[in-house]
């Protein structure tokens, strides 16, 4: 999945290729595609359970069982059960290789911001071409 030829943006006339440096070192740099992926997953997580309210709150996922067995006996008010909850997994992947894979820290899926760059100019849109309304 690597490509080689992708010198598609910018001007590589007076600037010796978009990478720099002269065309012959450029013939043996590739250029990775990084893509970066989140979404939903159902995992079986552990809950802690009030047995008077029934309300329930997710287990931190750093506690050790000896913690959770120690918070358990300071409150013999709360249960403890697994429960089937959906889970945001963030996958990146780098041409064939994958160096993350894990539960996202979020309870919810993150903003990617995209800032894209008009070679020609800000793009025209129809109502600003548009004169009058007979015009158009």
């Amino acid at each position: 999945m690597a490509d080689y030829d992708r010198d598609r943006f910018g001007d590589v006339s007076g600037q010796n290729g978009f990478y720099g440096g002269d065309e012959e070192s450029n013939k043996f740099r590739k250029t990775i595609r990084v893509i970066e992926r989140q979404h939903r997953q159902l995992d079986k997580v552990e809950h802690f359970v009030d047995l008077e309210t029934g309300d329930m709150r997710r287990v931190p996922g750093d506690w050790e069982p000896d913690r959770i067995q120690m918070y358990l006996a300071q409150n013999p008010g709360i249960g403890l059960t697994k429960k089937l909850i959906h889970r945001i997994r963030w996958t990146v992947i780098a041409g064939n290789v994958v160096p993350h894979d894990d539960w996202s820290p979020y309870n919810h899926f993150t903003v990617v911001p995209y800032f894209p760059y008009f070679r020609r100019g800000p793009p025209s849109v129809w109502w600003r071409t548009c004169s009058g309304r007979r015009s158009c």
